[in-house]
């Protein structure tokens, strides 16, 4: 992933990071704690730098929700199993998250 020449270079180790291995910030399992890093730090970052940050990982989960439909599709196994809610770290807001049977209707 390209980064920005002005953003911190945590910020481009991170971004770096997630385009090597998504897989350590996917939900399940997860090897980083992703948002206590961002509640930690998100103020100290740009408005680019965020939106960086968002942007990748809007990949990642995409790319995994794609993984965990296909799976459940394919076997009924997945980690949808319950609804619950995220923290989204860049707004601070909590995101409703649904099951297979549930609130997707599928």
């Amino acid at each position: 992933m390209s980064t920005h020449p002005d953003f911190h270079p945590a910020v481009d180790l991170l971004l770096k990071r997630m385009g090597s291995h998504p897989e350590e910030f996917t939900p399940q399992p997860s090897r980083w704690d992703w948002d206590g890093v961002m509640a930690r730090y998100k103020e100290f970052l740009t408005q680019p730098e965020r939106k960086a940050l968002h942007d990748a990982m809007r990949h990642i989960m995409m790319a995994d929700m794609h993984h965990t439909l296909m799976e459940d599709l394919l076997t009924g196994n997945s980690n949808l199993s319950t609804v619950g809610f995220l923290y989204n770290p860049f707004t601070g807001e909590e995101v409703e998250t649904a099951t297979m049977q549930g609130e997707l209707n599928l």
